[in-house]
């Protein structure tokens, strides 16, 4: 990313936008870099901060739905295509869709954290219809989480080897966490009715316990 350093900040910020709009549809420029470089270049003075929250914002977001929107135009039909083709048969594509549609707020919102599956999660809201709006308000959210912490480790930092380091901890870390609450989340749905069922029978056989008695 040296080479951004030589250009003017309009042709930076352009740079970072479009090769962060290629990311966001599965081309192999990781987002990543290109928010570290945004940091590195804005503790050389050479952006605004201004420039960067603009730049980055339109960038990530705009990727992000350009590959929702390759998922509603395309549907089922990138099951024959990379990086689909190699992990998700079209069946399995069907019910990850299934799965995505009862539980697509966790699954946008956790999936923009995980960078390995950022792209599928985007192409599967498309597929699923998730509303425009409503994708763009979870990527959003999601992305004002963890972009301003890559940028003010890089400006901290200021050599991106280092904040490259310093970022696969955070995102293991990231991951953890979003694998615990996804898990809990399981958990407490799958056992919530049977956790109630207990409860309901032995109220219901006191108060017919209760009526006999009376009765008696």
């Amino acid at each position: 990313m040296d080479w951004l350093a030589q250009l003017d900040p309009v042709s930076i910020y352009l740079a970072i936008g479009t090769m962060l709009v290629l990311a966001g549809v599965g081309l192999p420029f990781p987002e990543e870099i290109c928010v570290i470089a945004s940091g590195i270049l804005l503790a050389q003075g050479l952006v605004t901060l201004h420039g960067v929250v603009l730049t980055l914002a339109i960038g990530i977001v705009g990727g992000d739905t350009a590959a929702y929107l390759m998922g509603r135009t395309f549907g089922m039909k990138l099951a024959n295509y990379p990086p689909f083709r190699w992990a998700l048969t079209e069946k399995h594509l069907e019910r990850v869709q299934y799965e995505f549609r009862k539980h697509h707020v966790k699954a946008i919102f956790f999936g923009r954290l995980i960078m390995g599956v950022r792209f599928v999660t985007m192409i599967v809201a498309g597929m699923s219809r998730v509303p425009l709006w409503k994708f763009i308000l979870l990527d959003a959210s999601a992305a004002s989480l963890t972009t301003p912490v890559t940028v003010s480790i890089s400006y901290v930092v200021g050599d991106p080897e280092r904040a490259k380091k310093i970022l696969k901890s955070v995102d293991l870390i990231i991951a953890a966490v979003v694998v615990v609450a996804l898990s809990s989340v399981w958990v407490v749905i799958r056992y919530r009715d049977r956790w109630k069922g207990p409860g309901k029978g032995q109220e219901g056989s006191d108060v017919i316990e209760e009526a006999t008695n009376d009765a008696g």
